[in-house]
């Protein structure tokens, strides 16, 4: 019987862009594993896709059906509806502008693909305890842990520190 990977995740930002957060909970059959990390200057976006990347990244190994829980709607519909219009259309959006944060929607397109990863909305601070954890996690990282560079962001924008 096929075994299950239950991923919530959740990103933050304080001064949308400022400095940001992500907070993820893994379960697996036996355990749970918390991630988190802190960036100096992102966006609330960008630490969305981040805590769902470094979820998959690190189950990649494991031979199991995966469903993300996730409060963005943006990453929701982005994996799975916008990215094959996206892809499609050379990664363009319908305004003729090369999407945002292309990197890490090329980096989640590449570790979804050929996965049976189910991709589940839930709303934020609502009642389920793991994604308000994880809300708090990456708040915590954000304000506290804010060290990693998000080199693509901060390249992208010529951000000179």
């Amino acid at each position: 019987m096929q075994e299950y990977i239950y991923i919530f995740t959740d990103g933050a930002c304080i001064n949308n862009p400022g400095k940001g957060g992500y907070g993820v909970i893994i379960k697996l059959k036996y355990k749970s594993i918390i991630l988190g990390g802190g960036y100096r200057l992102t966006t609330n976006n960008r630490m969305e896709l981040i805590s769902i990347i470094k979820s998959l990244q690190s189950v990649l190994h494991l031979n199991s059906n995966i469903i993300v829980y996730t409060d963005s709607v943006y990453v929701q519909q982005g994996i799975t509806k916008w990215i094959y219009v996206w892809k499609k259309n050379n990664w363009f959006n319908s305004k003729n502008k090369i999407i945002k944060n292309l990197d890490l929607w090329k980096r989640l397109f590449f570790l979804q693909c050929n996965r049976p990863i189910k991709w589940i909305w839930i709303k934020g601070h609502s009642i389920c305890k793991e994604n308000n954890y994880c809300d708090k996690l990456a708040y915590y990282m954000a304000n506290y842990k804010s060290y990693l560079v998000d080199i693509n962001y901060e390249n992208e924008n010529n951000i000179i520190c």
